[in-house]
């Protein structure tokens, strides 16, 4: 199994770096050095696209399906054109807002469209929330008639009824070139004679299978006992005085935890620090850093974990940060424990607050599946090297 970074200690101690070969327990007064020699996170698949094109954006996962989307801010809709990647892909085209939709009142530059007549599927909640959506063929006219107008009027029943359509053509062509596409009968912007086998394929997803935590569980002073130990760290990292803090521990396997220090509260979140815990071992906690795409929030908040919760039965930590009170904008991870460290398994985001709550496209996706057997983990010459975090250590990315 390639590993996936490496930790630092985050008071006195070693720092800890994990390559993907061997292991390596380096002192303190060596750290300058080996801060340099930390891997980065490995995620699999392609690497995902975040573009904005004037009012458009482009989001592309690790397995190069693309999605181009209205991105004005403040709006109160959404559109959006979806595309897996691989030959002879349907395009898919979801137009979404708060109020009633009808096909009918369907206006592009102010005038009468095709739009009115190709075959929406509708739909509608108890939210005040409707949409319209078109497949395939369908799909691909709506999408020519769009490309280079100036806006499209989703009819006075929407609360928010003009799109831009401002960069939606070079937002396509860009989604064309990501997957392979240009020049193709295909694309949908630049097409052309060159064949449809060219396309790229999809890039295969990585496979993160649910690991049940069969261990006993973390004693409930472990918490306390490492904000204890890491006074200093919580001190310069977080909020004080800290009121009624939710700090929680989890167990991962028999020799280590999961420690969660709530450190900064809002009025609607509240942010935690993540630490590995040797059980018997506090003062030997590791912080914890999430792997995550480049260019992402996960990465920009490090160690800092926005509403983050741990599921024994499936060994999932899960952490969701609003960007704003409507969650208009924001991200949303799940790594799943893999009983040497934590795998990104999921991942949202959307940064420009505009649109539908939790609308957040998709920029890292895996497969799942049930566990063949919810083991200890970590091979015996790693725990040997390490001690007993080491198995969680296996997969951070790089320390703080």
């Amino acid at each position: 199994m390639q590993r996936r970074g490496g930790f630092r200690s985050i008071g006195m101690g070693a720092w800890i770096v994990v390559g993907t070969i061997g292991v390596t327990s380096v002192s303190a007064g060596e750290a300058g050095t080996v801060a340099s020699m930390a891997l980065p996170p490995a995620l699999v698949g392609a690497a995902p696209v975040y573009r904005q094109y004037r009012d458009w954006l482009l989001v592309c996962d690790n397995a190069l399906r693309c999605e181009v989307s209205a991105m004005v801010e403040d709006a109160q809709h959404a559109v959006r054109i979806m595309r897996e990647a691989g030959p002879q892909t349907p395009v898919t085209l979801r137009v979404e807002a708060m109020g009633a939709l009808d096909a009918d009142l369907l206006r592009i530059d102010d005038s009468p469209t095709v739009l009115q007549t190709l075959p929406w599927e509708a739909g509608a909640d108890d939210n005040h929330h409707s949409d319209l959506t078109l497949t395939g063929e369908a799909a691909r006219r709506a999408v020519a008639e769009l490309r280079d107008a100036r806006q499209l009027d989703l009819g006075d029943t929407a609360d928010d009824p003009i799109v831009s359509l401002m960069g939606l053509t070079a937002a396509l062509q860009a989604m064309d070139e990501a997957q392979g596409r240009l020049d193709t009968p295909g694309a949908l912007v630049r097409t052309g004679p060159l064949r449809e086998s060219r396309v790229h394929a999809p890039a295969a997803l990585p496979v993160v299978p649910a690991y049940p935590i069969a261990a006993a569980p973390a004693p409930a002073m472990l918490a306390s006992a490492v904000r204890k130990t890491h006074a200093q760290v919580l001190a310069d990292r977080c909020e004080q005085p800290l009121q009624g803090p939710r700090d929680s521990a989890h167990a991962l396997d028999a020799d280590v935890a999961l420690v969660l220090l709530e450190c900064q509260q809002t009025t609607t979140q509240r942010r935690f620090l993540g630490f590995i815990v040797p059980r018997t071992q506090p003062e030997r906690a590791l912080g914890l850093v999430l792997p995550a795409p480049a260019g992402s929030g996960a990465v920009t908040d490090g160690p800092l974990l926005t509403s983050a919760w741990f599921d024994p039965d499936t060994g999932t930590l899960t952490v969701a940060h609003k960007g704003s009170g409507l969650a208009d904008c924001g991200y949303f991870g799940q790594w799943r424990f893999d009983g040497q460290g934590f795998a990104l398994a999921t991942y949202l985001e959307q940064q420009t607050c505009t649109g539908l709550p939790y609308a957040w496209p998709a920029w890292y996706r895996s497969l799942t599946q049930p566990p063949a057997s919810a083991s200890s983990g970590a091979s015996s010459a790693a725990r040997a090297a390490m001690g007993p975090a080491a198995a969680s250590a296996a997969a951070a990315s790089i320390a703080w």
